[in-house]
C-alpha cells in the first residue's frame, strides 16, 4: 500500500471547502486527502460485507487524524462521496448503530 498523507490542522479563512451533507464543509485539501487514503479500500470492498470509513482507508492514516472531529470529518467527507456517487457502493443501515456502514 501507499504511504499515507499527512492532515494538517491548520485552519484558513480563505483556503477553499468542499460543502458535506447537512450543512457540514471540509477543506477541499483535507476530502482530496481522504478520497486517495480510501480507493484502494473501496476497490478491495467483496460484496455483501460492510464496512466502515475507518475499515477502508489506507494503513496507519485513520491514526493520523489524531482527534475525533477529524475522524468524524473523514466520515463525513466519505459519505458525501458515497452519496455523490464518487464510489459505486451504498449505505447501509445497521441496527442503531450511529457509525454508517457501506456495501459494494
Amino acid at each position: 500500500m501507499k504511504d499515507t498523507v499527512k492532515v494538517t490542522t491548520e485552519k484558513s479563512s480563505t483556503e477553499p471547502r468542499t460543502q458535506l451533507l447537512n450543512g457540514h464543509s471540509a477543506p477541499t485539501a483535507f476530502y482530496n486527502e481522504v478520497y486517495l487514503n480510501i480507493c484502494a479500500g473501496v476497490a478491495a470492498m467483496h460484496p455483501g460485507k460492510l464496512y466502515t470509513a475507518k475499515m477502508l482507508v489506507l494503513d496507519g492514516y485513520w491514526n493520523s487524524l489524531i482527534t475525533k472531529s477529524w475522524k468524524a470529518l473523514a466520515g463525513r467527507c466519505f459519505a458525501h462521496m458515497v452519496s455523490c456517487k464518487v464510489f459505486p457502493i451504498k449505505f447501509v443501515q445497521y441496527k442503531k448503530s450511529r457509525t454508517k456502514h457501506y456495501e459494494k
